[in-house]
């Protein structure tokens, strides 16, 4: 019986044709592939092949048969990228190996470390070479590939968008509807030293809550350790690109839990260390030029960093406020006393108007009568961690945050509070955590 892969006539004899024309084994796996087939035979089988059956041939060099250009080794790969420049162009006229973006990076021989594609931004184009030797016709396939590069976040002098994948969160549908509308209130995250029991709680009702209108985050969202002028300990530091992206996130699944809500957030004294460290670079003449170009201006705002304008939040800078339904100052805060309730009080007294703030990390009340009636203050607490706090020993904060209960005519309100202890919340007789 024959064997299954035994070498044919019609194979030997065109093997010892390509000898004959001075083919090099490179050149001849490809006309053989072309030939016969690149499922056939291996590479290593065709040079094994030819070197037991053409051993009796002189190598030919000026045979008078001219071998095409395309199949000598190939790689002329063209790289440019000017020095001080953030992107280039990489491209290779005509390859048989080099048939995609990412072979063409490798070959390029830039340092993977700084540099990167530009997702999309390439080209690429096929074409087959005809040619024949001994009146055998052979089809040598060719790659024309063009790529972008440009150099990573890290190594780069401009700001440019973070981008991720935005979260998704089912949202229970409800058939229950009251006249009774909601606004929900939180404050001083503090990402990434967020207490991540007491956000998901946070999350969990807004999902349960029908009838929000209004959702504030009332700043500190952000901790900006990395930008503050205070000591860090240098094992635990956290880069501010990572708490931007943890702050995006959590503004986009606070918004897909509420699509109808109108948001606002109002900046926190922790996030103003841009401003102070924007400002503090533009004393510098060469810096201040390139800080007041609208673009970069643009860039370095909240707003565009967090993603805050394409959710349809409206930022409210540190230290304004938001005045809503005439009744409530919402605002970060400003005062920070040192027993409960005083920092309410201080606030109150300087509005001498009703609102609700964070900043003091504590939650608490001050409440007047005056001639027109009562007047009040809130103080909301935090959603950061309360017990591994680098700076301070066993600080008194207290962890929560408010749902304030509006009448039709939004005239009338009432705060309800949610506690949160050891990770557990009790909100309208149901058990979170």
């Amino acid at each position: 019986m024959a064997r299954q892969n035994a070498w044919t006539e019609a194979e030997d004899k065109f093997l010892r044709d390509c000898v004959k024309r001075g083919l090099k084994n490179p050149q001849i796996v490809i006309a053989f592939g072309s030939k016969f087939g690149p499922e056939k035979r291996g590479k290593a089988a065709i040079t094994k092949r030819r070197s037991d059956t053409c051993s009796d041939i002189p190598t030919l060099r000026g045979s008078g048969y001219l071998v095409p250009e395309m199949v000598k080794p190939d790689e002329d790969v063209h790289v440019n990228v000017a020095d001080g420049e953030e992107t280039g162009k990489v491209h290779v006229l005509a390859s048989r190996s080099i048939k995609n973006p990412e072979m063409l990076f490798e070959k390029s021989g830039l340092d993977p470390e700084k540099w990167e594609l530009v997702p999309g931004e390439h080209t690429i184009k096929k074409w087959d070479v005809p040619m024949r030797i001994k009146e055998e016709p052979l089809v040598i396939p060719c790659w024309y590939v063009a790529i972008k590069v440009r150099l990573k976040y890290e190594h780069t002098m401009l700001p440019i968008p973070i981008v991720f994948e935005m979260p998704t969160r089912a949202k229970n549908i409800k058939s229950v509807h009251r006249s009774i509308t909601t606004s929900v209130h939180f404050s001083d995250v503090h990402f990434p030293h967020q207490s991540t029991e007491s956000v998901e709680i946070l999350y969990q009702i807004l999902d349960d809550l029908e009838d929000v209108e209004f959702v504030a985050d009332q700043g500190d969202t952000l901790d900006c350790q990395e930008i503050s002028a205070f000591p860090k300990d240098p094992e635990k530091r956290i880069s501010l690109k990572e708490e931007v992206i943890m702050g995006a996130e959590h503004f986009a699944t606070v918004s897909q839990l509420v699509p109808n809500a109108e948001k606002i957030w109002c900046e926190g004294n922790h996030e103003d260390r841009l401003r102070r460290l924007i400002w503090s670079l533009a004393d510098k003449r060469q810096a201040g030029e390139i800080l007041a170009l609208d673009s970069i201006r643009q860039a370095l705002q909240w707003g565009s960093m967090l993603g805050l304008d394409s959710l349809g939040w409206e930022s409210i800078p540190y230290p304004k406020h938001h005045l809503l339904n005439n009744r409530l100052i919402v605002c970060h805060g400003e005062v920070a006393r040192q027993g409960s309730g005083q920092s309410a009080k201080a606030e109150l007294k300087k509005f001498s108007k009703s609102g609700i703030s964070g900043h003091t990390h504590r939650v608490e009340y001050y409440g007047e009568r005056t001639y027109d009636g009562s007047i009040g203050w809130w103080g909301l607490g935090c959603l950061c961690d309360i017990t591994n706090v680098q700076y301070t020993n066993h600080p008194n904060w207290q962890q929560g945050f408010a749902v304030v209960n509006w009448s039709p005519d939004k005239k009338t309100y009432s705060v309800e509070r949610v506690r949160i202890h050891d990770g557990k919340a009790i909100f309208r007789g149901k058990t979170y955590g």
